[in-house]
């Protein structure tokens, strides 16, 4: 009787951990596993979930080396074999996680979460039609499987087959109606589609259902130019590319983008020869891809942008002194004198307004500094009212005399205004403005 009431408080146990992780609270539930664990130290099931949940607090050496130990006790644990996969794709190591997926299917072809997970690592390695065949084998069993669903939609997004992806992701939130995922990616598709009005309406559905979410509120005012705000906010600029942080890359090449060639051609241009003797500032760094080639003007490069996770990637390019997550007008006006070059590719399309980003460089450069950025080009018809206008796709875009006139306003003096094409956008090139300028000395 005693065994079966410990049984049951166990079963008890992982049952409130495996609640308290779902909801968030994960140090609670580490010390549910670990209490489980004092009594019953290989307990398989504790010992796997308290290896996702490390893993989730960031202490991902130890999460992976607990869910394996997980699959030494129990080699027929296939949700552990699975999950330590999906732990090794989020540490860069696809081979491994791929052998992990091939593993589960083998012991059990039919295991659905790992046919897509092996479909979604195919479809990173661009092995598209294979990636297909696992996301459609899955779906022919279960034609209710949301992951699968989704999947195959970016998959067919990708792929250029958007009227196929449209009915794919009607059906992921169909099947979601409560996920902002759901709504963004649906949303998403119909504006780049041109059916403005419907994506307006599926954003309108998604602020109902989460009143406080920052991207719906901003993706709503992009699309019905109602309540646009003079900046995007931080929530929003943040979670959209932490959530863009794997792909960006791949697909910023997919799309020509040329902002940080345009960047770097300037600079040489301005700055002369490579001497390592600048202080040198990567506002909205990103994933570091202006970095390698900043590195032999820079005695100090600095990097800071909202996103801890594209600051992740940045760091792996290994050429920043320092990365910084922060929001850049903050971290401007904090130092002061400190910076002789300041460059930003495509950073300040989020925002509308740019008197504020524009007296946070002048005053984070010392005299005769330089400021490099991009932006995009607002149409000049109609004119905008406030020299700048939120788009569909959520950035904004400013005319040559807004940008002209604020400059002035903030100390800075204008060398030089170009127009530029950044990059594509649905096929089509995108116009922007390349802009150098320069804090006066105290002599000129």
């Amino acid at each position: 009787m005693a065994a079966q009431s410990s049984s049951v408080g166990r079963d008890q146990a992982l049952k409130a951990a495996l609640d308290l992780l779902r909801r968030g609270h994960v140090d609670q539930a580490v010390a549910v596993y670990r209490r489980i664990l004092e009594a019953i130290p290989d307990d398989v099931d504790a010992v796997h979930y308290l290896g996702l949940a490390l893993f989730q607090k960031g202490r991902h050496d130890e999460g992976i080396a607990l869910v394996t130990r997980a699959i030494d006790l129990a080699p027929d644990y296939v949700d552990a074999q699975n999950n330590l996969g999906n732990m090794l794709v989020e540490r860069g190591r696809p081979a491994e996680a791929e052998a992990r997926y091939l593993q589960v299917l083998t012991q059990h072809p039919d295991h659905p979460d790992a046919r897509v997970n092996l479909g979604a690592l195919l479809a990173r390695r661009n092995e598209r039609a294979a990636a297909e065949t696992e996301f459609r084998r899955v779906l022919a069993a279960q034609p209710r499987h949301a992951e699968a669903i989704v999947n195959l939609g970016l998959l067919l997004q990708h792929t250029d087959r958007r009227g196929e992806a449209l009915a794919m992701f009607e059906q992921a939130l169909a099947l979601r109606p409560h996920e902002g995922a759901s709504f963004r990616r649906l949303g998403t598709l119909l504006q780049s589609l041109g059916r403005i009005a419907d994506a307006a309406a599926i954003f309108a559905r998604w602020l109902a259902v989460e009143p406080d979410n920052a991207a719906a509120r901003h993706l709503l005012a992009s699309c019905s130019g109602q309540d646009v705000p003079v900046r995007a906010a931080d929530a929003f600029v943040q979670d959209t590319f932490d959530a863009f942080a794997d792909s960006f890359d791949q697909v910023l090449d997919k799309l020509q983008y040329r902002a940080p060639a345009l960047i770097l051609d300037a600079v040489a241009q301005t700055v002369g020869a490579a001497t390592a003797s600048l202080d040198v500032l990567d506002a909205g760094a990103g994933t570091g891809w202006c970095g390698p080639s900043l590195r032999p003007y820079a005695r100090r490069l600095m990097g800071v942008d909202l996103s801890p996770k594209m600051l992740e990637k940045a760091s792996q390019r290994g050429v920043y002194d320092a990365l910084i997550t922060a929001e850049l007008v903050a971290y401007m006006r904090a130092n002061v004198d400190a910076f002789d070059l300041i460059i930003s590719a495509d950073t300040l399309v989020y925002f509308g307004a740019l008197d504020e980003a524009l007296s946070a460089a002048a005053a984070s450069l010392r005299a005769a500094g330089h400021l490099i950025f991009t932006v995009e080009r607002a149409n000049d018809e109609p004119v905008p009212p406030f020299g700048y206008r939120l788009n569909p796709h959520g950035r904004y875009s400013h005319t040559e005399d807004y940008l002209r006139r604020t400059l002035s306003d903030s100390g800075l003096t204008l060398q030089s205004l170009s127009a530029v094409h950044l990059r594509l956008q649905s096929g089509v090139p995108v116009m922007g403005m390349l802009v150098i300028a320069h804090r006066p000395s105290a002599t000129s």
